[in-house]
């Protein structure tokens, strides 16, 4: 991504690729995450869950409150919803780890490897 482009699409571009890591990077810079990136309010993490690409969604949930994790677009639709509805199980597993629970992966893992 060369010069020209804005750091806003860079970080829309890594969604879109699963590139955890890069998106890790741009918004530990600060680009913003949260905001609508189509015209029915989906976010990045709306588009995550659509690709199915697990480690973004974990990556975006990471620094994410709940009540973002949990946002619907027009449709109605979570992060959540979109990773359903193209089947894709490790997107929901992700997912399902620990958000709704309100821990972070962190905490869910030692959590979870205490049942």
């Amino acid at each position: 991504m060369g010069c020209g482009v804005s750091k806003e699409t860079q970080l829309y571009e890594a969604v879109k690729q699963g590139n955890a890591k890069l998106v890790h990077k741009l918004v530990k810079a600060g680009i913003p995450h949260t905001l609508p990136v189509d015209s029915v309010g989906s976010t990045l993490l709306h588009v995550a869950g659509q690709l199915g690409h697990a480690g973004v969604i974990d990556e975006l949930c990471e620094v994410s409150s709940q009540s973002f994790i949990e946002k619907r677009n027009d449709h109605g639709f979570t992060a959540l919803h979109e990773a359903a509805i193209i089947g894709n199980a490790k997107a929901i597993q992700v997912r399902c780890r620990g958000f709704f629970l309100g821990l972070s992966s962190t905490q869910n893992i030692a959590r979870s490897r205490h049942l």
